[in-house]
C-alpha cells in the first residue's frame, strides 16, 4: 500500500468555544485506509467524532466508532479502515480553549 491522497480536515483553527466545530467535507472514493493526524496545540483537550455519509451532499450521516478524546498539547494518530465515500470530523471542547490552534490531516491508502 501507499500513500495515496491527504487532506487537511482542520488547518490550524483556532478554537475558543464549547460549540461543535465541523471539518470539510473529506472525499475518500476509492480509499478504504485512513489515518487521521491530529496536532492538538489547545489548551483544553477535545472530542473528535468521525462521521461518514455514502452521500457528497452528507444526507443520511453517521457516527464511525466511540468518541475520541484527545489531550491538550497532543500529537497522536488513529486509524480507520472501514470504508465510506465522504466523511466530516466534529470537534468539541468541554471548556473553551484561550491558546493554541488545531490541525488534522487524513492520509487515504489505496485499498
Amino acid at each position: 500500500m501507499s500513500l495515496e491522497y491527504e487532506q487537511l480536515a482542520f488547518e490550524n483553527e483556532s478554537i475558543r468555544d464549547t460549540s461543535d466545530h465541523w471539518s470539510i467535507l473529506l472525499d475518500n472514493r476509492g480509499y478504504r485506509y485512513k489515518t487521521i493526524i491530529v496536532e492538538n496545540s489547545l489548551n483544553q483537550n477535545i472530542i473528535i467524532e468521525c462521521w461518514a455519509s455514502r452521500n457528497a451532499d452528507f444526507s443520511n450521516s453517521f457516527q464511525v466508532g466511540d468518541d475520541w478524546p484527545v489531550n491538550s498539547s497532543t500529537n497522536t494518530f488513529q486509524i480507520c479502515d472501514n470504508y465510506f465515500p465522504y466523511m466530516k470530523l466534529k470537534v468539541t471542547c468541554s471548556i473553551a480553549p484561550n491558546s493554541g490552534n488545531l490541525t488534522i490531516a487524513v492520509a487515504s491508502i489505496e485499498h
